[in-house]
């Protein structure tokens, strides 16, 4: 089977057939490559082998800087600390590239290639697997591979020793958190004392699963907060299988080619699989327990606090009848110790005035484990010594998460840079139409339909409501859902229609018990902010352009132009450019300020600072004083501005009388002086 590479050549996406299985070259890396090979390799002694050679030298040595100064991957800087013009590198790692290099030349062209960011290349292909070359911890038996899917969405400058760094931070954070396995007696019961009962923003599945794979997301580090993407360290990797009469569904977060996560979903059931993981001490259980890790850092949504315990509450809470069980095993192979958590319902009976409930326990079991497969892999030998593993088993949550969390989680798909308004080219906060980007890799297998709604039925209409679009000709493939996301996940619906609103750093935070909203003052500030630093004011001014108004029969625009712009709330080929305005009441509170306002009249449409705005009611007044300052302001040459019809009146306001007195007040003093000076020059 034929592999497609989806590559980027100068802003070009062409479409090449890789080679077959006999003819295909070997590409696997050993640990002493050190340059990437690819199929789309230029050929030896041309302009690009040159400059890929200068890049992968000064990538390698900014890599050595970094590591002597520890930076690690879970950087807790906001966004917007980052330069933006070297992609996040600082200087003075620039400065040691000059000094490791004796090829002066060579070192300035590095530096103008690395203020010239690589454009992020997301490519889809599908490929065809069998079983016995999926990872050991996939292999099961009965099980048959069907298809496979492929994403990868990482930088196309990614190297080994970014790899290596990413798995070193892993290594890193295990160290951080051991301790003593000992002290978890052979059989425990913690009671949480939190009682289970039905929350209003906690129905469904979609906040349970939310908080288990934030706690992944985190602990792993699967999402960069310095880019607020996918990290690029990392490819993601979708097969599907078939267990019988069910299909299985498999993510995986590679790094290396090698799991770091592993996502496997039937229709009734969801097993997280993590490596690098140590196991939780059962203060964790303590309600209002700190992590450190959240608590020291502005990159990440949460850690193992109260939200996991919060999501057991809400799937218990569901009913016998939709929930069945949810454990988490803690596999320490170094330790030969099995911990296995038992999230359970336990009954308390009426006493006085407080009636009969069932409240939370878990039962904690620490067992030896004799397993020591994998150990002997010396490129992952700590991340495979010790793995945790969720696994959750409630009616129809496998359907859940392919539909409702796949596409509300942003480790799970890409965006389309070009489409983007954003506050950097190497990342960042951003704002995208979400009708516009690319599928969701991996929703587009034929063997998801059985997971999928019948469109017939009346649930799947009302599940469509809350769930990502469709993709246009095929039910099969969905999209990112549009929504407010803070540090890769969901929040709730954008205030915009169809938009993605993306956040990172410190800018925007979740706000309520229930962690499903945000702020108004503080979402308006952080629309401003990517707004006023958004880095291609052209594609801005674009977006912005209709807020002119349509421009008179006279005007040099085409009839589709006006007849686009006149159109605001649709969507699709002609309307694809207006989905920044449709709607007009939540922006309007930016034009409202005054501030944002000048932003977008002087630096993004261009209109003079001291135009007038005018319309055709003061040009074409009967009141004989509007009528003379209007033609005396043209005459004199004013920046007259004609508003034009449906023009934003918060933009575009109207100039008072007293303003115009004033204005034409001030240009005949001009003149009364330079008379005057001219005279006395004359005398």
């Amino acid at each position: 089977m034929d592999i497609i590479d989806l590559t980027e050549d100068d802003n070009e996406t062409t479409q090449t057939m890789a080679p077959t299985a006999r003819n295909r070259p070997n590409r696997k890396r050993t640990n002493n490559d050190d340059e990437e090979t690819s199929f789309l390799s230029p050929k030896p002694g041309t302009t690009a082998v040159r400059r890929s050679k200068r890049q992968q030298r000064l990538r390698h040595v900014i890599s050595e800087t970094q590591d002597e100064k520890n930076i690690s991957m879970g950087n807790d800087e906001e966004v917007d600390s980052f330069d933006e013009e070297t992609g996040g590198i600082k200087a003075e790692d620039i400065a040691t590239v000059s000094s490791n290099d004796d090829d002066d030349e060579d070192d300035h062209k590095c530096k103008e290639e690395l203020r010239s960011p690589s454009p992020i290349i997301s490519s889809v292909s599908s490929i065809a697997t069998s079983a016995t070359t999926m990872p050991p911890s996939l292999t099961t038996a009965g099980v048959t591979t069907t298809n496979a899917t492929s994403s990868s969405a990482a930088k196309a400058s990614v190297t080994p020793a970014e790899m290596e760094t990413y798995l070193r931070e892993r290594r890193r954070a295990i160290t951080t958190r051991t301790f003593d396995l000992s002290l978890i007696p052979p059989s425990e019961i913690f009671p949480t004392g939190r009682t289970i009962k039905k929350m209003p923003g906690w129905t469904g599945h979609w906040p349970a699963i939310r908080e288990l794979m934030q706690n992944t997301i985190d602990h792993l580090g699967l999402l960069d907060p310095r880019t607020g993407r996918r990290h690029a360290a990392l490819h993601l990797r979708v097969t599907t299988e078939n267990d019988g009469n069910e299909v299985v569904v498999i993510h995986q977060f590679c790094c290396k080619d090698e799991p770091i996560c592993t996502i496997r979903t039937k229709r009734d059931s969801l097993v997280i699989e993590q490596l690098y993981t140590y196991p939780l001490p059962s203060r964790a259980l303590d309600t209002g327990v700190t992590d450190e890790t959240k608590f020291n850092s502005t990159s990440t949504a949460g850690g193992f606090g109260d939200g996991f315990k919060t999501a057991a509450l809400a799937l218990h809470s569901l009913g016998e009848n939709r929930f069945d069980s949810m454990t988490w095993t803690f596999d320490a192979r170094k330790e030969k110790r099995r911990i296995v958590w038992f999230f359970e319902s336990d009954e308390r009976e009426a006493v006085g005035r407080f009636s009969k409930s069932r409240v939370l326990r878990v039962r904690i079991e620490n067992t030896e484990n004799n397993s020591t497969a994998s150990l002997d892999d010396d490129g992952n030998k700590m991340g495979r010594a010790y793995i945790m593993t969720q696994t959750v088993k409630a009616k129809d949550i496998g359907k859940s998460f392919l539909i409702e969390a796949v596409p509300r989680l942003q480790i799970f798909w890409d965006v389309d840079e070009s489409t983007i308004i954003g506050t950097s080219t190497s990342g960042g906060d951003y704002i995208a139409p979400a009708l516009l980007q690319p599928p969701i890799p991996g929703t587009d297998a034929s063997s998801l339909t059985s997971m999928m709604p019948s469109p017939a039925s009346s649930s799947t209409r009302r599940r469509k409501k809350a769930t990502s679009p469709l993709f246009p000709g095929n039910d099969n493939i969905r999209q990112p859902e549009a929504g407010i996301y803070v540090r890769g996940i969901w929040v709730r619906k954008p205030p915009i229609p169809d938009t993605l609103m993306c956040f990172f750093g410190s800018r925007l935070q979740v706000s309520g018990r229930d962690r499903n909203d945000v702020h108004e003052e503080e979402l308006v500030d952080a629309v401003a902010h990517v707004i006023r630093k958004c880095n291609n004011l052209e594609r801005l001014r674009g977006l912005l352009e209709p807020l002119r108004g349509i421009r008179s029969s006279s005007s040099s625009i085409d009839d589709d132009t006006r007849e686009r712009r006149s159109k605001r709330h649709t969507m699709g080929n002609k309307g694809q450019n207006d989905w920044l305005l449709k709607s007009p009441r939540f922006l309007n509170q930016l034009w409202m300020m005054e501030k944002h306002r000048n932003y977008v009249l002087h630096d993004v449409l261009q209109i003079p600072q001291n135009a007038i705005f005018v319309s055709s009611r003061t040009t074409k007044s009967s009141d004989p004083f509007l009528r003379w300052a209007s033609d005396f302001l043209q005459k004199k040459g004013a920046p007259l501005a004609p508003i034009e019809p449906g023009a934003n009146r918060y933009l575009f306001e109207e100039v008072s009388e007293a303003e115009l007195t004033d204005r034409c007040v001030r240009i005949l003093n001009d003149d009364l002086k330079q008379n005057n000076n001219k005279k006395a020059d004359d005398d």
